[in-house]
This record gives structure tokens, C-alpha cells and sequence, in this order.
């Protein structure tokens, strides 16, 4: 009788209760595994938001759901996908975790060699001037007499300890060519957030010329496997489309020969 009931009692948990369940089955691993400044019920509670903000997330595979969240535990960002930390996104039946514009800030500095870093994104108004060479000079003065138009570019800069300064540039094509090349490019803050998106992707490119934190190289290796993904079943699709269209020869029919794609 208590097997039924208790089956009954699991049966009737809502997605939500079943993820604090899980969430709170793995209260001393976060608890250990999180940098100091990150309480585990703040991280617990991003979790949470986040599955509410996009139910699709209790939908998808429970692993790939409790990896992404391990990954944002590591990495101590939260990932309610609020604050611009870090989402947690469904594609194709699993969740993977994308670090935000702020979440890649917060790991830059990290590194104790970084004293400030910000990005902005350059729209269609605005007045923008770039110059590279010896002496390099960004100049971006934003449009402030209505709409600003679509965004064109983005740009991030850096300022090291010693006062010294990087920044790098990225057009509209540079950062369209990054989406593409992730599994959610069609998904989650990319349609959302797109501006933060972009500034995230031009910090993304400028942390390389940069002392790095542990965590931040962490998170680098989590997006490179994600466009790796995505490279992989781009080439599945291309090949399953063409074998879909290989047909069985008529008999005495002539042979044609494979031409290879271009």
C-alpha cells in the first residue's frame, strides 16, 4: 500500500516540484562544487526560474537538463537567463547551456587582471568610427532622437590592470556567421536577446588577446563543443538528405555518374 501511495505521490509532482526534487537531491554536490560568492539557494532558485520562463526545458532529457545545470554550477553563473548570465536552452530534446554577455564578464574579471570590460552594440543611426594601425581610436556616438535602426556591429573593450587597453570589432555578417554556427542559433536568446547576444559574441572573440580566468577558459571549451555539435549534425542532415534521394536504378536504364558537391 505505501509503494502505491508513494507512486501515486510521484505521479501528481508537477514538472516544477520534480525539478526541486532533483535540484535538492544535489544540494551538497552545488553546495561544494560552487565559487564562494554563489549561494546554493540562489543557484537552486535560477534553476527554477529558468524551467519556468520555458517549460519546453521539463521536456526535455533529464541528463542533458541536470549536465547543463552542473556546467552553470561550475561555472557559478546563474542561469535563469534574467540577468544575462547564462540560459539554459532546449534543442532537439536536450538542453545546453549558453553563457550570457554578463556571464562572460563576470568570468573575465575573475582572472584579477581585467579591471573593467564592457560591449556595445552600434545600430543604424548611430554615428560610428573605427581606426586600426598603430594608433587605434573607436569612436561610437549613439543615436538619441528616436528608433536607432537595426544593429550593424558590436564592439568590446578591455582594461587591464596596468591601464592598458584592447578592444575588437565585429560586423552584423561577423556575428550572423557565429549564429549560425550554434545549435540555438534559431532559439532561446538569440531570438530573444540578440543584442546581448552579440555583444557577448564580440567579448567572446576579445577574451582570447586576454589573461583568462580558469573559468572562462571552462566556458570556452562548453561553446566550442557546442558549434562542434552543431558542425556534426549539420553534415548528418546533408548526408541523410542526399541518401533520401538516391533511387533504386531502373533496370537497363543507364548508369550516371556520382557528381561530387560543390
Amino acid at each position: 500500500m505505501d509503494g502505491e501511495m508513494g507512486e501515486i505521490v510521484k505521479n501528481s509532482l508537477t514538472p516544477i516540484n520534480e525539478l526541486r526534487q532533483g535540484l535538492e537531491a544535489r544540494r551538497a554536490a552545488f553546495a561544494a562544487t560552487l565559487p564562494k560568492h554563489v549561494t546554493v539557494e540562489r543557484f537552486m532558485r535560477s534553476v527554477v526560474l529558468a524551467a519556468a520562463k520555458n517549460p519546453a526545458l521539463m521536456t526535455c532529457d533529464r541528463s542533458s537538463l541536470f549536465l547543463a545545470v552542473n556546467q552553470a554550477c561550475q561555472l557559478g553563473l546563474d542561469c535563469s537567463g534574467t540577468l544575462g548570465s547564462a540560459y539554459l536552452v532546449p534543442f532537439k530534446g536536450s538542453v545546453q547551456l549558453i553563457p550570457g554577455y554578463r556571464g562572460l564578464i563576470d568570468l573575465c574579471k575573475r582572472s584579477g587582471e581585467v579591471s573593467s570590460i564592457y560591449a556595445h552594440t552600434v545600430h543604424q543611426a548611430d554615428k560610428f568610427e573605427i581606426e586600426l594601425g598603430s594608433q587605434q581610436k573607436i569612436t561610437h556616438i549613439p543615436y538619441t532622437g528616436g528608433e536607432r535602426g537595426e544593429v550593424v556591429s558590436a564592439y568590446a573593450v578591455a582594461v587591464l590592470k596596468d591601464g592598458a587597453t584592447q578592444f575588437d570589432f565585429m560586423t552584423r555578417h561577423d556575428v550572423d556567421a557565429i549564429r549560425r554556427r550554434s545549435r540555438a542559433g534559431q532559439a532561446g536568446p538569440w531570438t530573444t536577446d540578440f543584442a546581448e547576444m552579440a555583444k557577448k559574441t564580440v567579448i567572446r572573440r576579445l577574451v582570447k588577446y586576454l589573461p583568462i580566468s580558469t573559468d572562462l577558459e571552462r566556458a570556452i571549451e562548453i561553446e566550442d563543443r557546442d558549434a562542434d555539435l552543431n558542425a556534426i549534425e549539420v553534415m548528418d542532415d546533408v548526408t541523410a538528405a542526399a541518401t533520401a534521394t538516391v533511387q533504386t536504378p531502373v533496370e537497363d536504364a543507364p548508369v550516371v555518374p556520382d557528381v561530387p558537391f560543390k
